[in-house]
């Protein structure tokens, strides 16, 4: 068994979460290199509409692949 104390666990986890950003945000990166370069596939559109993948949708909005949403949470009926 494995005993961390206060110091070495955040650094740890400083480090796993840097990790699975960089895994999501490389994710993105190739997802919208994908649909840029006409490989428009299904899976990706679907991930993006159903929210499955939020820093792909991200990416692509800022590169102009898809239209960014408008924000609603000001807005009254």
């Amino acid at each position: 068994m494995i005993t961390l104390n206060d110091e070495e666990a955040e650094k740890l986890l400083e480090l796993m979460k840097a990790r699975f950003l960089k895994a999501h945000l490389n994710t993105a990166m190739y997802g919208a290199a994908a649909y840029a370069n006409g490989n428009s596939d299904r899976v990706i559109l679907r991930a993006v509409k159903n929210g499955d993948a939020p820093e792909l949708k991200i990416l692509m909005a800022a590169m102009g692949l898809i239209p960014e949403e408008e924000d609603n949470s000001e807005k009254t009926a």
